[in-house]
């Protein structure tokens, strides 16, 4: 919704279990068991994302009304409603939500109850109400710059809104149409707290200053200081006169502290108890009495019956003149101090039913309650009234069933004693661990794949607009491979942080990092085995950040150009032996390849038949890249001693990692 001072988020009642110390411990304690403390990345909520932050225009939403119901029948709450930009699913948008107060108790009712037009202005409006109450409410209006001075944060250019919370919660009233009771926005109430925020821009010279600082002179009005006899009838706020009985109830604003309460009373005696000045401020009405107000305060966990517990605290007095009226009144603003809980359930709900989304695309239609799969998200330290422990209980046996079917008819011929260890290591939390963190190191480097593409393309293609499309595609082939993600990853100390249970892949990570510490240029032996899991976690990290910056790109970039620098010019390329000589082969005749395994190591011969001579490569490594790598340079320095070469032909020496006088081929960055 509103970034930073006016996000909806109750952290008691966090879904997702966030607490974790810095200092993790992670040989003591292994992966998926209930000692390791683990950091949770946040999901954006697809339901709530939207422009509406953007939108100049009308538009069209998906409204669900939002309906307070006390055990105290004297207590009113105002229904509210909460328009989208994405339609809920059924068991999301029509719910029902216990909320408890100190000494009460409040059913909330969610229904979707169609579809509602909202025209430029009441677009403008509704945005500006939402600012104002929820900055008012739960955060500042005022705030302090490093300087000391203060500022009003609605009178500002920039956009609050954040896109990933994209909606609006507008109060509702009922009138009477055609002799029918129906329910609408209250435009009203809103329009007065549109007119607060542009009194507040035209006054808030009263709060940028501090209280040591203000003028002897300062009055609470800009007209002058006249003393006016008073009717006792009529209140004079900061910018209304209201009768006395119609003062009981308001909500207002105070122009000197950008706080907002609700009028409780006015007490008909308070001579005495201030004079011409008001905390150094000098008033224009000194003999009206002083209004009693009731204090916002911050936003409680109302998910879970905590039983009693402190009233509010005591009633404020400040003078009616530094307080700005509306039209709202307080049974609006007793209904905001419900909705962070209720729109947390909702926004968990959503969470929810995104997964079941994602789950469904790859099982097929999965008909299982929100609030199902929310209990099965919810750990016990999230202080709710459920958590996933009686489900983890259920799952635990579902698994060990399934298992066991699956292992009693794989393996006939297997004892108790194998199958329960085999069983073991399928079902254990570990191996669940390690199931869940693969599956989402997956799709983060799938994402982090496409991002560098795009990024490294995108930079050539803005930087080198002199050459043609092959030189883009040499160009981004040269940096966009697994191994050259694999040397950034080494290079900028990555590495350390990979959390795995292989010694193999142990001790290829130490030996690369080890290599490539001690080059002396930038050239790689294709015989030097590369660990693909570097180049992955590299891809995975840039797909991270792409999440974490709510798919900004320039973001991104800001972040992963250090990370790649220097990046290769046109120059400066090299193509990978392989690709050169495919490419001279095109001119030059067809090249036969062969390849076979000779122990542990792959051998390529490569044959290139010319007018008047058979040229053959040959080159032996760990993998079937590093021996075609190997055999296409050999072959190209023959073709070169015969006065055959590329344009992208350089005379770079391999870096001499070993001293075993085998061949050296590739060239960092540019010869993968």
């Amino acid at each position: 919704m509103i970034v930073a001072r006016c996000v909806f988020k109750n952290q008691k009642t966090n879904t997702m279990e966030t607490k974790a110390t810095t200092d993790v411990k992670v040989i003591s304690s292994g992966a998926g068991t209930k000692k390791r403390k683990e950091l949770h990345g946040s999901v954006s909520v697809r339901s709530l994302s939207g422009t509406l932050g953007d939108k100049l225009d009308g538009a069209t939403f998906y409204a669900y009304k939002m309906d307070f119901s006390c055990n105290i029948s004297e207590e009113k709450f105002s229904s509210f409603v909460l328009l989208l930009e994405t339609k809920l699913d059924g068991d999301v948008g029509n719910i029902e939500v216990e909320l408890y107060l100190i000494a009460e108790f409040v059913r909330s009712s969610v229904s979707f109850s169609g579809l509602t037009n909202l025209d430029a202005k009441q677009m403008a409006k509704a945005r500006c109400f939402q600012e104002l109450m929820v900055n008012g409410l739960f955060g500042e209006l005022f705030v302090k710059s490093s300087s000391g001075q203060k500022s009003f944060v609605l009178d500002t250019e920039e956009s609050l809104w954040d896109l990933s919370n994209s909606y609006l919660l507008l109060p509702l009233e009922s009138v009477e149409e055609g002799g029918q009771e129906c329910v609408r926005i209250n435009w009203t109430g809103i329009d007065s707290c549109v007119s607060a925020v542009e009194f507040l821009k035209q006054n808030a010279w009263l709060s940028s200053k501090q209280p040591e600082s203000i003028d002897k002179n300062s009055s609470a009005h800009l007209e002058d200081s006249v003393v006016t006899k008073l009717d006792g009838n009529v209140i004079h706020l900061a910018n209304r006169s209201v009768s006395v009985e119609n003062l009981k109830g308001m909500v207002v604003v105070a122009i000197h502290t950008g706080k907002i309460y609700s009028i409780l009373d006015a007490p008909s005696d308070t001579s005495g108890y201030y004079k011409k000045k008001w905390h150094r401020i000098l008033l224009k009405y000194p003999e009206q009495p002083l209004l009693l107000l009731k204090q916002s305060h911050n936003p409680r966990n109302l998910l879970v019956n905590k039983g009693s517990g402190k009233k509010s605290s005591q009633p404020e007095r400040i003078p009616p003149e530094l307080l700005i009226g509306t039209d709202l009144r307080t049974d609006a603003m007793k209904s905001f101090y419900l909705l962070p809980s209720l729109m947390h359930r909702m926004e968990s709900l959503m969470l929810a039913s995104q997964l079941r989304q994602e789950i469904a695309h790859h099982t097929g239609e999965l008909n299982i309650p929100s609030s199902v799969i929310l209990e099965a998200l919810t750990t016990v330290r999230c202080a709710e009234r459920f958590s996933l422990q009686r489900l983890e209980t259920l799952g635990d046996a579902v698994l060990k069933y399934a298992v066991s079917c699956h292992l009693f008819l794989e393996y006939p011929k297997k004892e108790e004693g194998p199958l329960t260890d085999h069983r073991s290591t399928i079902v254990g939390n570990p191996a669940l661990h390690k199931f869940g963190v693969d599956r989402k190191l997956q799709r983060l480097e799938f994402l982090g794949d496409s991002v560098l593409d795009i990024l490294i393309t995108r930079y050539f293609y803005e930087n080198h607009k002199d050459i043609g499309p092959k030189g883009l595609t040499n160009l981004r082939s040269a940096s966009v491979n697994k191994n050259n993600f694999a040397f950034y990853t080494v290079r900028n100390n990555l590495h350390p942080h990979i959390l795995h249970r292989s010694e193999s892949l142990r001790d290829q990570i130490s030996s690369f990092a080890k290599y490539v510490s001690g080059m002396s240029s930038m050239t790689l032996s294709p015989e030097i085995i590369i660990p693909w899991a570097l180049g992955d976690l590299f891809e995975s990290i840039v797909g991270a950040i792409l999440i974490d910056s709510k798919l900004d790109l320039d973001e991104v970039w800001k972040v992963v150009e250090p990370l790649l620098s220097p990046i290769v010019t046109p120059e400066e390329l090299e193509l990978a032996p392989f690709r050169e000589l495919k490419e001279l082969c095109d001119s030059l005749g067809f090249l036969n390849k062969d390849y076979t395994k000779k122990g542990d190591s792959m051998h390529a011969e490569f044959t290139l038949q010319l007018e008047d001579v058979l040229l053959n490569g040959q080159g032996s490594g760990p993998n079937k890249t590093a021996a075609k790598g190997m055999a296409a340079h050999c072959l190209l320095e023959k073709l070169e001693a015969k006065g055959i070469s590329s344009s992208y032909r350089k005379n770079h020496k391999p870096d001499q990692g070993s001293s075993d006088g085998n061949i050296r081929s590739s060239t960092f960055k540019q010869r993968f």
